[in-house]
């Protein structure tokens, strides 16, 4: 007979197992399940079930997000980082806690000692933003969740980010004029 707490700890994971299988499904089926994404991969990282769980009666541990993210399955995922943070874009709360575990070393945050880091210094991406403003200036970035403040707008104000000159945001929607909206701008520079 087993240990009570085997059982629990069985139970345990075999709960962790099927989240995971939650997640591939959301990602792999993809449409109407999308939208179950970002909670799927907050639950994920909130019970660490990509760190130890059951899949068909064996057990698959990892000490990375990332490896479990882009380990093929059954043992991780198998997916593009870049991809699947594209689905979660526009959910502030979880990209933020995504790029957290994506960019953590091995082991725990708190318990990593090593003077190595995986985070980049600087970044431009959303996920970097929120990111940031979570950890200097966390008043802008629940602003940010609530959907008062882009991200761009918060990290302005937090100071880190400078606003673009007009001719650089001109130059960044060049490309997106028809032909016709080209043309009307060209005479009117030509005046």
């Amino acid at each position: 007979m087993a240990h009570p707490a085997a059982c629990t700890d069985d139970a345990d994971l075999n709960d962790k197992g099927e989240l995971v299988q939650s997640f591939w499904n959301a990602v792999d089926q993809g449409s109407s399940r999308l939208q179950s994404l970002p909670g799927l991969i907050k639950k994920i990282l909130q019970t660490e079930a990509w760190r130890r769980r059951m899949h068909k009666g064996r057990l698959f541990e990892h000490d990375r997000f990332l490896d479990f993210l882009t380990t093929k399955p059954f043992a991780g995922c198998g997916y593009d980082p870049t991809q699947v943070e594209a689905l979660i874009k526009d959910d502030p709360e979880t990209l933020a806690m995504w790029r957290k575990a994506v960019t953590a070393s091995a082991g725990r945050p708190e318990e990593n000692t090593s003077n190595r880091s995986n985070k980049p210094q600087h970044g431009t991406t959303r996920a970097y933003t929120l990111d940031r403003l979570s950890r200097e200036s966390p008043g802008l970035y629940d602003a940010v969740c609530r959907g008062e403040l882009s991200a761009n707008r918060a990290a302005i104000e937090a100071g880190f980010r400078k606003p673009q000159k007009p001719f650089e945001q001109i130059k960044r929607l060049l490309p997106k004029l028809t032909d016709e909206e080209r043309q009307k701008l060209k005479e009117m520079l030509n005046v």
